[in-house]
């Protein structure tokens, strides 16, 4: 009696094991994407006007995404015996940016905003254009959908008044 219960067992270890085994492993959930939108705007008399908005999609994690809307300008560098050098400035607007979903629905952003433009008229009287450049670095953790204002800038009439990040995590 014991031996048959033996062999039933063993025939059960033996039949079970495999199926057990050939189960696949479970691989954990793919991490959010994020959709970062930044918004530029400006601000006369207390009202916010946006002027803009760039939305850029980013995977969560270390890895980050960039995004250049504008063009590449050729300005001159030098001249050496009547020929003229050229070097190419992306100018417009850009960002570069990582982020990642923290527990409790929180997103931290690491992001590098730059806004960039000509000032004066290309070769103007033989005078290069100046490139005025303005660059934000952020570094903050957002609530979900929820906009923060990172920068304000006031009594200057042609910069932005405010500039504006959001992050939504999609799931």
């Amino acid at each position: 009696m014991i031996a048959r219960a033996c062999v039933a067992l063993a025939l059960v270890l033996v039949l079970a094991v495999p199926a057990l085994a050939q189960q696949p492993p479970v691989a954990p959930p793919d991490p959010p994407n994020i959709l970062l939108i930044v918004r530029v705007g400006t601000r006369e008399g207390g009202k916010r006007t946006v002027a803009k908005t760039y939305n850029l999609l980013l995977a969560s994690g270390p890895k980050g995404s960039r995004l250049l809307s504008g063009t590449r300008v050729p300005l001159p560098s030098s001249t050496q015996e009547g020929t003229t050098q050229y070097v190419y400035q992306n100018i417009g607007f850009s960002i570069t940016a990582n982020a990642q979903v923290l527990p409790g629905g929180k997103v931290f952003v690491d992001a590098l905003l730059e806004d960039s433009r000509l000032k004066g008229a290309p070769n103007a009287g033989g005078v290069p254009p100046t490139v005025e450049t303005r660059q934000v670095a952020v570094t903050a953790v957002l609530a979900d959908g929820a906009p923060a204002e990172v920068t304000q800038v006031e009594g200057v009439i042609d910069l932005p008044g405010f500039l504006e990040i959001e992050a939504r995590i999609l799931r």
